[in-house]
């Protein structure tokens, strides 16, 4: 994973993405760590791939809500004096104040952060749209001639025309990212999960150290020792809902 590097006088910076991409790996890390099964063909994360991220993007969830930003947070200056003074030399060289900055990010810069959740957020799922189309279309030809006569890279650059309005597109630079389309599927469908198990184990309620129990030994403890539709209804009480996975997209279901 490539994240910001520490310089010399100042530690490692990371910024709200590659933060959820530290939690997003650390909900694998968290599967396997937590996960006890008979077997280890099932241990943690050998699951079926359409549940394979839903603990990982569940785990995300944490730092789109004030309470987790706040709690992960620290301002660099207040880590040791030498930092100050890194913190405070870089103050006077942009003539900026030397007023201390707070221990904790600021609840004006959360409410911001929070807010730019939806930013091109339609774009970010018409992709999706995009890749799975590709890949039914790409992999269910009627016929053998069919698929032998297919210009996969102008099937590629047609139907990200036709579903994302891109037409000044590159037909063989799209051949370069012909590799990820297959993970359309089960990303759509884990998110669907994510947002399901943290709307009802967690929303309200997500610092609760009795509902991140529930969630390590009802979702993270079998593995894949059993169906993985049978740990989501034991933790749900119910079968997988889209509600909240389409609520979190703006979409009103009645």
């Amino acid at each position: 994973m490539n994240l910001t590097p520490p310089l010399p006088h100042k530690p490692s910076l990371l910024t709200h993405f590659e933060l959820r991409r530290v939690f997003h790996e650390l909900g694998h890390c968290m599967h396997n760590l937590l996960s006890r099964t008979r077997y280890a063909r099932f241990h943690g994360t050998h699951v079926d791939a359409d549940f394979l991220e839903a603990p990982c993007m569940m785990f995300e969830h944490f730092l789109w809500i004030p309470e987790g930003m706040r709690s992960v947070s620290h301002h660099y200056s207040h880590l040791s004096p030498e930092y100050q003074a890194t913190w405070e030399a870089e103050q006077r060289a942009r003539g900026a104040s030397l007023t201390p900055e707070p221990l904790r990010v600021p609840d004006d810069l959360i409410q911001d952060i929070v807010a730019s959740r939806d930013a091109n957020h339609s774009l970010t799922e018409l992709k999706k749209a995009w890749m799975a189309t590709f890949d039914m279309r790409a992999h269910s030809p009627a016929t053998h001639e069919e698929i032998e006569d297919m210009d996969i890279g102008k099937l590629w650059y047609d139907l990200r025309t036709e579903i994302m309005g891109y037409e000044d597109f590159d037909v063989e630079e799209g051949k370069s990212g012909l590799g990820h389309g297959w993970a359309a599927f089960r990303m759509i469908m884990a998110q669907v999960y994510a947002c399901d198990l943290f709307y009802t184990g967690f929303k309200g309620d997500v610092m609760n150290p009795e509902r991140g129990r529930r969630y390590r030994y009802g979702i993270l403890e079998p593995g894949g020792s059993q169906p993985e539709m049978e740990t989501l209804r034991a933790f749900l009480g119910r079968d997988p809902s889209t509600k909240a996975f389409c609520e979190e997209q703006g979409i009103s279901l009645q």
